[in-house]
């Protein structure tokens, strides 16, 4: 029945909405997230930001826990199926990871700013980036349905438990314990890369804490913008020589990624002190 209804909707296919849906797509993946939390965490507010990279964190290792475990395979070469953009769809099918991403991230910024818009446009994105996985072939009504529904319910929960556990690295540390048994006997590569996300930002955010917490955000935009290219800049360095250094393999991945975040949430706001930026 799921490929009968993916048939049915790319019987409308026609390059116009090819364009559109490819370009909604996009902010499913990591350049949006990206650009939103580096804003929050270094422009305006850390608490925020702590809270954005725990929701968006923790539902990113709960998206590829689930791929693993459930290990469902995407309509990627089915009878009658065109698929776009496959490149961007790796790992398994179920929950859909870039419905979960805009979900959980849009949905949190709501949580936490509260503000009527932004539930709006987190409602919109989320279901046109849920419409552009299976307009696009690479995933089933269910695996969109079930990204909706993790990437809606878990920012409210995180929420919840960012404000009640005052020991949060114990929190964090609790969540990377739980995931660990099923990234060493059963993980793929991108659940490796989300292990080390995660792990990065508990030692970043901990570090962060013991060194005071990140510095005044600067009164006049110019400063603001050379705060947050300063940062971008460090991070892009960082990337490109962990990607030379570190060879292919899952473990190096996952500690590529792990390093990363560490530097976004804690070694980048220090720096940012230690630079006067």
């Amino acid at each position: 029945m799921e490929l009968e209804f993916l048939r049915w909707l790319q019987g409308m296919a026609h390059p116009f909405w090819d364009n559109f849906f490819l370009c909604v797509t996009i902010l499913g993946e990591p350049l949006l997230p990206v650009l939103i939390l580096s804003v929050v965490c270094w422009l305006r507010d850390d608490e925020a930001g702590e809270y954005l990279g725990f929701s968006l964190l923790s539902s990113l290792l709960l998206n590829n826990a689930a791929k693993n475990i459930f290990r469902l395979p995407r309509p990627i070469g089915e009878e009658g199926i065109r698929s776009l953009r496959v490149k961007t769809a790796t790992g398994w099918s179920f929950p859909s990871g870039h419905t979960q991403t805009v979900s959980t991230l849009g949905f949190s910024l709501g949580a936490w700013y509260r503000r009527k818009w932004i539930w709006y446009a987190a409602a919109a994105l989320s279901l046109l980036v849920g419409f552009s996985r299976m307009y696009l072939g690479v995933h089933y009504p269910k695996d969109v349905l079930a990204g909706l529904a993790f990437g809606t319910a878990l920012p409210f929960l995180c929420r919840f438990l960012f404000q009640k556990v005052r020991r949060r690295w114990v929190l964090y540390g609790a969540i990377l314990f739980a995931a660990l048994p099923l990234v060493l006997f059963r993980g793929d590569g991108d659940l490796y890369d989300m292990f080390g996300l995660f792990a990065g930002f508990w030692a970043g955010t901990g570090f962060l804490r013991r060194c005071g917490g990140i510095p005044a955000v600067p009164a006049s935009r110019g400063r603001r913008l050379l705060r947050w290219c300063f940062g971008m800049a460090v991070l892009a360095a960082a990337f490109l020589f962990f990607k030379w250094l570190f060879p292919a393999h899952p473990f190096f991945h996952s500690l590529r990624y792990g390093l990363l975040a560490f530097l976004a949430f804690g070694g980048c706001p220090r720096l940012f002190a230690k630079c006067r930026v």
